[in-house]
């Protein structure tokens, strides 16, 4: 786009940054005195580059390799903004929100897949296999499951009533044969020791 003798160089966005910064390197050597323009078309995300409407300098192959960056070890942040109104990142709510028309899509394509969907998917660079899993969220979350659970173990321990610790004591009190060692009995005082400690049979008034 042309803006009198000035050129704009409009690159979409979201762009990793070590990808931002390699093309704005090559467009600065390439057109010394480039500039970094404001975005003030807010529909659409990118980055403008103002030069000078006159032909490029030729880079040498050294030249343009030496301003290859290479990604970040931990990662490049995904630019979507940069120039006279501030830098703006990807966050991973954006990454989200930008899947969820995705998420959506394949839950009505696989309209068995109740719960979740799993995706395999591989790197061809590194062969690299990975699980790509989307997963309904409906009272399914870590807490949401961790409560159901504890709800379902406090009544499992109020089902365990004085009728079980009952049965228990009349096995304690049944006739031993003389001599015997008694190990029975001292297992089964565990038994019920350990069901007290967890709070079984907390109907029996023991």
């Amino acid at each position: 786009m042309s803006t009198g003798s000035d050129v704009e160089i409009r690159i979409g966005t979201p762009l990793p940054s070590s990808v931002l910064l390699t093309v704005g390197s090559l467009i600065d050597a390439a057109w010394p005195g480039a500039e970094i323009a404001t975005n003030h078309d807010q529909r659409v995300d990118q980055i403008i580059f103002r030069i000078k409407n006159r032909p490029a300098r030729a880079l040498t192959e050294e030249e343009t390799e030496a301003l290859v960056q290479a990604p970040e070890p931990d990662g490049d942040l995904e630019i979507t903004r940069l120039g006279g109104d501030g830098v703006g990142v990807l966050t991973p709510q954006d990454v989200a929100a930008n899947l969820l028309p995705v998420i959506e899509q394949a839950f009505e394509e696989l309209p068995d897949a109740e719960n979740y969907l799993e995706i395999p998917v591989r790197n061809p660079a590194n062969g690299h296999r990975y699980i790509l899993t989307f997963a309904r969220s409906a009272s399914q979350t870590p807490h949401e499951l961790r409560m159901a659970a504890e709800v379902k173990l406090e009544k499992a321990y109020a089902d365990c009533s004085a009728a079980e610790l009952r049965a228990v004591q009349r096995l304690l009190e049944q006739p031993r044969e003389s001599g015997s060692e008694d190990t029975f009995e001292a297992g089964v005082r565990a038994a019920m020791e350990a069901m007290r400690g967890l709070n079984f049979g907390r109907r029996a008034g023991s």
